[in-house]
């Protein structure tokens, strides 16, 4: 736990004294020790080796959940400042409201995520406005969804009509065009309230060679 603490303490400190630094949140792919990179499996590789963190990398395995600050370096590398782990909750989509006074950030989902005064994204609230994409990582507590960490994410939307869903692996079509849901949802939950045929708005990101759907909400006339 103190180990936990440390970490959440550092990374708020970094994330408030590098202006240009920005937060992505996944889970990891991969870890090359010997050249100290993390890649997530969006396919987005940081590199640790000038961090204070990097001796921290062997903390971490494949398939766990982590909010990595960074930077963009010379030729585009990724430059990796701090790490933390997160639960394995995530939450994607657009923001339709958000409060930095009272935490809250709600998504076009429907689902309502609240920050903690006082944490590292509660902090972050400021630099996002209603309309952008991001990523959140939660944890559910007494009723309500804690927010975690939060970072923008490089997403697209596509409204169309949903067909051929498969609630054993998460897959369906938008407009016959196939995609997969995002494996850190509850295939069931998210999926069960749609036929073939309705009309949904899908908040989108290229991963791994496919289309995942980080978010999925219907489209009302």
């Amino acid at each position: 736990m103190r180990k936990s603490i440390i970490a959440a303490a550092m990374i708020a400190m970094i994330a408030a004294t590098a202006a240009q630094a920005e937060t992505a949140i996944g889970r990891i792919l991969s870890l090359d020790r010997g050249a100290t990179a993390v890649t997530l499996t969006n396919g987005s590789t940081y590199d640790f080796r000038d961090s204070e963190f990097v001796n921290t990398l062997h903390g971490f395995r494949p398939g766990d959940s982590v909010s990595v600050v960074y930077s963009e370096g010379t030729g585009g590398t990724l430059v990796g400042e701090a790490i933390s782990g997160t639960s394995g909750f995530h939450a994607g989509g657009q923001i339709t409201a958000i409060d930095a006074g009272t935490g809250n950030v709600t998504l076009s989902d429907g689902r309502t995520i609240m920050f903690p005064q006082g944490t590292e994204g509660h902090a972050a609230l400021g630099g996002f406005n209603t309309g952008d994409n991001v990523t959140v990582a939660y944890q559910p507590a007494q009723g309500q969804l804690v927010g975690q960490s939060i970072g923008g994410s490089v997403a697209d939307g596509m409204t169309g009509v949903i067909g051929n869903i498969h609630m054993g692996n998460g897959t369906f079509t938008i407009n016959g065009q196939q995609v997969r849901l995002d494996p850190s949802r509850n295939f069931e939950s998210v999926l069960g309230g749609y036929r073939d045929g309705d009309t949904v708005h899908a908040i989108i990101r290229q991963a791994n060679g496919g289309m995942l759907v980080e978010s999925l909400s219907p489209v009302t006339n």
